[in-house]
């Protein structure tokens, strides 16, 4: 069974993924040294980048999204900006709104970073075949732990924080929120 990546056009309502598989390949060959370890997975890639969609949109992004009923997280306001002057649709992405993504820096650069995070997370979660050992050790509420042997390690945790690898963090960090007020 495949799965079918929706990625176009940016903002809709249908959208379950930031990065499409042909965006994620061609970066992923330029910008990695160790690429083959991608192509490894070839039938795992596509789940890999809608995972890595779904675990960028769980956090806490500042500024809000652009269109009132898009699925996705991104695109965002510029949260120190001012809504651009023309007629902008804030129901869903048109001709008007892809002519503004590609001149409007904000827009164009996030969108970008945006699309290399989403990859950089499924790059991430295929290396580690979907399993970070500190991460579940975080989870299972251990706080602290030693691994002897010939080679002893030791960790401290504190509550569990980075769900995104660090690549996809620098991507991203410019559009990190606070966290998420819900009054009912």
């Amino acid at each position: 069974m495949t799965t079918l990546l929706i990625s176009s056009p940016w903002g809709g309502s249908l959208n379950n993924c930031y990065s499409l598989l042909e965006m994620a390949n061609s970066y992923i060959r330029t910008a990695k040294i160790f690429f083959d370890e991608w192509l490894e997975f070839k039938e795992k890639q596509p789940a890999a980048l809608i995972t890595a969609t779904q675990q960028i949109d769980a956090q806490n992004w500042s500024g809000e999204k652009w269109f009132y009923n898009q699925l996705l997280e991104f695109p965002r306001f510029d949260p120190e900006g001012e809504f651009p002057y023309g007629s902008y649709s804030r129901a869903a992405p048109d001709l008007t709104f892809a002519q503004l993504s590609e001149t409007d820096e904000y827009l164009r650069q996030q969108r970008i970073r945006v699309q290399i995070a989403c990859a950089e997370q499924a790059f991430f979660l295929l290396r580690q075949r979907g399993i970070n050992a500190h991460r579940e050790d975080q989870y299972h509420g251990i706080r602290s732990q030693s691994r002897g042997g010939r080679v002893a390690e030791s960790f401290g945790y504190g509550d569990p924080d980075l769900v995104l690898c660090p690549e996809a963090w620098d991507q991203l960090r410019p559009y990190v929120g606070s966290m998420r007020v819900v009054r009912r």
